[in-house]
């Protein structure tokens, strides 16, 4: 029978109340032993098994040093809340997740298997000497306006990912042309292989000397293209292009003296059988018997990809000109050198 708090009555004799009194303890002990250790005698008796929650509530009224827990109805299901002595209510599960309707301090040091999921418009703050420190795996912003702020340093010690984060998300950018030029971008390593590839240099090639030598062959300062007729030759150099379309530049560095002040040297730089000058340079020295020195680069397309010579010759008005020293004779022991140097360069 149920717990009938009338029985026995105070008119029952003694002897007729005791089926009564064992059933009213009998139904104590059932009504005990739902989710409790009851055990006679037992050191666990009293203990709770569990806690289950009959019909849902509506929020209780807050009381002085009193807190409150209880299943309460949200969207059709039975949901855990608590309500302390302020009356602060906050929801604890919501469709069998743990669930915190007035956010969750972490004072101590957690660890997290699954995911962290923060909604539109959420942030993960820490404290201004705090750290929040990702172990294994992947530390991702998948908004497209989401932004990862760190004031401190960003110690990372695993990898970088940048395939879900690149020009459309303002990360890193995956242009081969580098087009954007942007200040505030980092490339991927694909893009800047590929940017060196196309405009990187191909090879060097280069020709030095010392050794001395002397020429008289006309070759005027004035207002027409130097011919290959003109002047002595002094240095060549050939070079294979890999590319017809690739850029060659060509540094030339002439030492040389004159036996005459006014005679307008004149340093001009060929390639092949062409009759005219691809470049030229001029120079005057105010004194005869003066070692000086010219300098000048070229820059063109290559326009084929069959071995191409370029020349240097120089001649002056009049006189003597000594190649690599002063009066016909060599001087600073070979060292006082001069050369072309031809670079390739990615078209």
């Amino acid at each position: 029978m149920a717990f009938d708090k009338d029985k026995p009555a105070s008119s029952t004799s003694l002897r007729a109340s005791n089926p009564e009194l064992l059933a009213n303890q009998s139904a104590l002990e059932t009504a005990l032993t739902q989710d409790h250790e009851f055990s006679t005698g037992g050191t666990n008796s009293g203990e709770h098994k569990q806690i289950k929650f009959n019909a849902p509530i509506s929020t209780p009224t807050n009381a002085a040093n009193k807190l409150f827990v209880y299943g309460k109805d949200v969207g059709g299901k039975i949901e855990l809340h608590c309500l302390d002595e302020d009356g602060n209510e906050i929801q604890l599960t919501s469709g069998g997740n743990l669930f915190s309707s007035a956010g969750l301090t972490v004072t101590g040091a957690s660890t997290f298997n699954g995911s962290i999921t923060l909604g539109a418009g959420d942030d993960l703050i820490g404290s201004a000497t705090s750290d929040i420190t990702f172990n294994t795996n992947k530390f991702t912003v998948a908004g497209a306006t989401g932004n990862t702020v760190v004031a401190g340093t960003l110690d990372v010690s695993g990898n970088i990912d940048p395939t879900t984060y690149e020009t459309t998300n303002g990360g890193f950018l995956d242009e081969d042309a580098m087009g954007s030029d942007a200040a505030d971008k980092v490339a991927s390593q694909q893009s800047i292989k590929a940017y060196v590839d196309a405009h990187g240099t191909v090879q060097v090639v280069n020709t030095q000397t010392g050794a001395v030598n002397t020429g008289t062959t006309v070759l005027l300062y004035d207002d027409s293209i130097p011919q290959i007729t003109e002047g002595d030759e002094y240095m060549t150099l050939a070079i294979t292009p890999t590319s017809a379309t690739n850029k060659l530049k060509i540094e030339v560095v002439f030492n040389f003296s004159q036996t005459v002040v006014a005679a307008d040297p004149v340093i001009a730089l060929f390639q092949d059988a062409t009759a005219g000058a691809l470049a030229a340079a001029g120079h005057y020295t105010a004194d005869a018997q003066r070692a000086t020195q010219a300098v000048f680069t070229h820059y063109m397309t290559a326009g084929t990809t069959s071995e191409t010579t370029f020349k240097v010759r120089a001649g002056m008005s009049s006189g003597t000109m000594t190649f690599n020293g002063v009066a016909s004779a060599r001087k600073l022991g070979g060292v006082m050198a001069s050369s072309i140097t031809i670079t390739e360069i990615k078209g």
